[in-house]
């Protein structure tokens, strides 16, 4: 097997799986009990090590630059009590083979699983046509309904006495390239807050959040005329829908289409996995390398 497989096979895998993995081959490491006489040893118990670079690596990675002392003190505490629980739990429990047979079948069953899904994220996911995820889509309208509404558009926040609100009225009427630019430059003049999101749909409740309303009040008020405007302590909010989806209508595709690739793969995941151990096994027959002892 070639390291660009490899690299593409494990570039792929779920990061969960990956971790499973390398606690696996940390547990089989960990069980060498010589000291690595080119590293730094920071603390021992009993034939075990913990390495200053591991301690170095953990700092970082967990944030802990600033209060690095204090965080290695803990964890070089936590780090012993769990050896020495360990090693008391390894005198008592006397070392078996059905231990060593449930260590075997569990990295069996690690392998197998990521081996599973990189095959399924290679081959699997790649073999979905677009004509396929539309007529999944098209045949099941009733998986993919909003269950809040969703607005593309514009949100605005005046200042009290702001000037020439009327016209920002007008410009909020009618959603054009133009009137877009005429609202940004009127905020950019009387530092007024201006968020437009054309490419971004967002839930009613985030969109209400900063606003006088509910997000509930915000979708009945939308669904009844596309720009409304808010008062409160003087300041002036308008709030414009470019698009609306209403709670219950079916999602556009491009929010779904996630979804239903991860629909289709568990649908055809047990089949596809089924065909790749007949295709191994038919293999192996033609070359012989199958024997059967009776």
């Amino acid at each position: 097997m070639s390291n660009s497989f490899l690299y593409k096979m494990f570039s792929r895998i779920e990061p969960k799986s990956i971790f499973m993995f390398v606690v696996l081959l940390l547990f089989v490491a960990c069980d060498k009990k010589e000291v690595q006489e080119e590293r730094a040893v920071l603390a021992e118990v009993g034939g075990s090590y913990l390495y200053k670079d591991e301690m170095d690596y953990l700092v970082i990675s967990k944030n802990h630059m600033k209060d690095s002392a204090s965080f290695t003190d803990e964890y070089i505490k936590l780090w012993a009590m769990d050896e020495l629980f360990y090693k008391k739990a390894a005198e008592n429990v006397p070392s078996s083979d059905e231990i060593e047979r449930m260590v075997a079948n569990y990295r069996k069953s690690l392998i197998l699983n990521i081996y599973q899904d990189a095959l399924v994220d290679q081959q699997l996911k790649p073999s979905l046509s677009d004509s396929l995820i539309i007529s999944f889509y098209e045949k099941n309208p009733t998986l993919f309904k909003a269950d809040e509404t969703l607005i593309k558009g514009i949100v605005m926040k005046l200042a009290p006495k702001s000037p020439a609100v009327a016209k920002v009225r007008r410009w909020c009427a009618s959603i054009t390239p133009e009137n877009i630019e005429n609202l940004e430059a009127y905020c950019e003049e009387n530092s007024a807050e201006f968020d437009y999101f054309a490419e971004d749909w967002r839930e009613a409740a985030h969109v209400a959040q900063g606003l006088p309303v509910t997000g509930k009040q915000l979708s009945t008020r939308l669904s009844q005329d596309r720009t409304i405007e808010f008062k409160e302590n003087g300041w002036t909010y308008f709030v414009t829908a470019d698009s609306l989806i209403h709670k219950g209508d079916v999602l556009p595709i491009t929010l779904v289409k996630d979804e239903i690739v991860g629909l289709l793969i568990n649908s055809k995941r047990a089949e596809f996995i089924k065909q790749k151990k007949q295709e191994l096994y038919d293999e192996a027959v033609d070359e012989g390398r199958i024997k059967i002892h009776n």
